[in-house]
């Protein structure tokens, strides 16, 4: 490949191997440095009323056993939802309240807690955000002093 045809960037750590590290380093800072800009200039608004009632009872609907759930509740955080190519590109803003879940298994037995992750949407809306918590997609940004009923 021509030197020409190489973005500015290649052709520098090409030229100059030393570079290769310095530059890419900057390049992450400064990504890192706009997201958070970005990030602190978002208004989340208040926490959602009611979070722990209103995410306990969206998750235990979708359990076979709903009677027998045990619910502990972690923390309630600011979150930002990075929906990725697969839905427009689109940055969602919202709210997380973890909690742990421990339901009795087929054979009466109580089975070992399970964590999730339930998000407050913008819009009103709720989801269960937990795999997404795990891969990344879901980032919990910061944890509020207080957390609402």
């Amino acid at each position: 490949m021509k030197p020409s045809c190489l973005p500015p960037l290649a052709f520098l750590t090409l030229a100059f191997p030393a570079l290769a590290f310095p530059a890419l380093a900057l390049l992450v800072l400064a990504g890192c440095a706009s997201a958070s800009k970005s990030l602190s200039r978002h208004d989340f608004g208040p926490p959602p009323e009611k979070a722990r009632e209103r995410a306990r009872s969206f998750a235990i609907s979708t359990l076979n056993t709903p009677e027998s759930a045990i619910v502990e509740f972690g923390d309630l955080a600011k979150a930002v939802m990075e929906a990725g190519r697969y839905r427009g590109e689109k940055t969602y803003y919202g709210w997380v309240q973890s909690l742990s879940i421990a339901v009795k298994n087929e054979h009466g037995e109580r089975a070992a807690p399970k964590r999730w992750h339930i998000m407050f949407f913008e819009d009103g809306t709720l989801g269960n955000v937990t795999d997404m918590v795990a891969s990344g997609m879901v980032k919990k940004i910061a944890v509020p002093a207080a957390r609402p009923g």
